[in-house]
């Protein structure tokens, strides 16, 4: 017992203090405001949400209207490329399945993007198209500016498939 009352003095000793201690003020929240908050943060969630799912769906709607042009439009280049070195004939048969293509593309749905490329691409088609009813009519060596036409109308057509793949890009 004789350690005990030594101790105590000496607790007590130390909270009596002179030094009075600051009052911190604490803030509370009511559980309406953290309701508010929460239901704030939620909103904003969904709103990020639906923004992502959004921007998904219009890249995939994207890529899809993209491709189905593109089928058609790979098979009118090979077509194309089997052009040189045929007989007139030939020509026609080609001509024909191409034109085919190209009334199947005319029909495809489009997006503001990949409709200005398949315009483009049209403009090319047509240009090609052009000519090749010109080299019905020849029965002699084919002038060069035929064959010059062809060749641009071949570029403008190379010009819009870029411009589709851009739009399966979002560019």
């Amino acid at each position: 017992m004789r350690y005990v009352v030594p101790i105590l003095l000496l607790a007590l000793a130390a909270c009596g203090d002179d030094k009075s201690k600051a009052v911190s003020v604490v803030t509370v929240t009511t559980v309406e405001q953290m309701n508010r908050e929460i239901s704030v943060r939620l909103e904003q969630q969904k709103a990020a949400a639906e923004k992502l799912e959004l921007a998904k769906a219009e890249a995939a709607d994207r890529i899809r209207f993209v491709e189905v042009l593109q089928g058609p439009l790979d098979k009118w280049g090979e077509l194309y490329a089997r052009l040189p070195g045929k007989q007139p004939k030939e020509v026609v048969e080609i001509g024909t399945k191409m034109a085919a293509i190209r009334a199947e593309m005319s029909a495809t749905a489009t997006t503001p993007c990949t409709f200005n490329a398949r315009e483009k691409i049209f403009r090319g088609m047509d240009q090609v198209t052009a000519v090749m009813e010109a080299f019905k009519g020849i029965r002699r060596a084919v002038p060069e500016e035929l064959s010059i036409k062809l060749g641009i109308g071949e570029t403008i057509a190379r010009e819009g498939a870029r411009d589709l793949i851009a739009c399966k890009e979002g560019r």
